[in-house]
């Protein structure tokens, strides 16, 4: 009978050892942190404490309304090391603040619709880092439309102003 288990045993310290070893340098390898990140939504910029303020906008032209959209200043952060949830500090940066904007949305019949910094679709940039929780000047966004597979169709612009004084 005890010959029986030793074989058995066997397997069972290899199969253990191997998934031991496998987990131990997985955690090595899997590294996310240290990248700069930013909130996906108003409510991943709450949800972890680095809301500043949201900011008044305007589309030209008027007739459009974007269905989910929405421009904020949030403290920039860097992702934790394993995970995405964990918020980091920047640590020495000049740049402590970031301009970020929930740029899909929907707009009547069209479907995705994409505001982005200019008009190459490749730019998607939903961030850019400030010195000041404050935009200094208007910035002036575009807003595409996807009419069909192949045809991307700029359809107005957005600005994005801060009345308030800081």
């Amino acid at each position: 009978m005890r010959k029986n288990l030793l074989p058995l045993l066997t397997i069972k310290i290899l199969i253990g050892g191997f998934i031991f070893f496998w987990i131990f340098l997985s955690n090595l390898s899997y590294k996310i942190g240290g990248k700069r990140g930013y909130s996906v939504s108003l409510k991943d910029s709450r949800e972890r404490n680095i809301f500043i303020k949201s900011l008044n906008y305007e589309f030209t032209p008027k007739e459009i309304e974007l269905e989910g959209f929405s421009v904020y200043i949030e403290r920039g952060f860097r992702y934790g090391d394993k995970l995405y949830k964990v918020t980091d500090s920047l640590g020495i940066d000049k740049y402590q603040y970031q301009f970020v904007m929930n740029r899909m949305g929907k707009w009547k019949n069209f479907g995705d619709t994409i505001v982005t910094f200019n008009e190459d679709i490749n730019s998607l940039r939903k961030y850019m880092p400030l010195e000041n929780p404050r935009l200094k000047d208007t910035l002036i966004l575009n807003v595409l439309i996807n009419r069909s597979m192949y045809l991307v169709d700029t359809i107005g612009i957005v600005k994005v102003f801060d009345y308030t004084e800081n």
